[in-house]
């Protein structure tokens, strides 16, 4: 055992700490009849990036199809764009939001092990006809909810506790990090 010139104990220590997160991010297409004319089969259109647990995630949108068997569906994806963690297994779900913005349709994507600038998400969300006659398609705008979930494990860096008393008096220590 280590002792300070003050006669404090004086150990170090660490923390690991793992919490569950989850968050979501909206995605509206307005003009959608003016981007499927626009955009080819195969290009996708990008989200803004947005913040979940730490992680900056980007989704992406092909309004035509990102696989020539499913050209005709709308595809989504998730990419990570940037993390402090080399691998992020995360749980994805997409929805389509109705006129109150409530989830409908929910498809789930599955667990996935991201690394920085993966993708993972359905080449086959939706059938571009299946959308084109819902109540979710109006004014020729749609909106997508996005959910990801997964545990964050972070560890803390050594530092040193000084315990202010003797642990020989019976009293509890008293620690304090430095």
């Amino acid at each position: 055992m280590l002792r300070s010139s003050a006669g404090q104990v004086l150990r170090s220590a660490s923390a690991i700490v793992s919490k569950p997160v989850s968050g979501s991010h909206v995605l509206r297409i307005d003009g959608y009849s003016h981007l499927k004319e626009a955009i080819s089969h195969g290009e996708g259109i990008e989200s803004c990036d947005f913040d979940v647990g730490g992680h900056i995630w980007r989704l992406l949108c092909y309004p035509n199809g990102s696989h020539s068997k499913y050209r005709r569906h709308i595809a989504l994806y998730f990419t990570l764009v940037s993390s402090q963690d080399e691998l992020v297994p995360a749980q994805l779900q997409f929805s389509l939001l109705d006129q109150l913005g409530k989830p409908a349709l929910p498809r789930d994507v599955g667990m996935h092990q991201f690394s920085r600038g993966d993708c993972w998400g359905l080449k086959d969300f939706i059938s571009r006809e299946e959308l084109e006659k819902s109540e979710y398609l109006k004014d020729d705008r749609f909106a997508i909810q996005c959910n990801v979930s997964f545990t964050t494990v972070r560890k803390c860096s050594d530092n040193w506790a000084f315990i202010s008393q003797d642990l020989r008096s019976g009293e509890p220590p008293v620690f304090s990090l430095e």
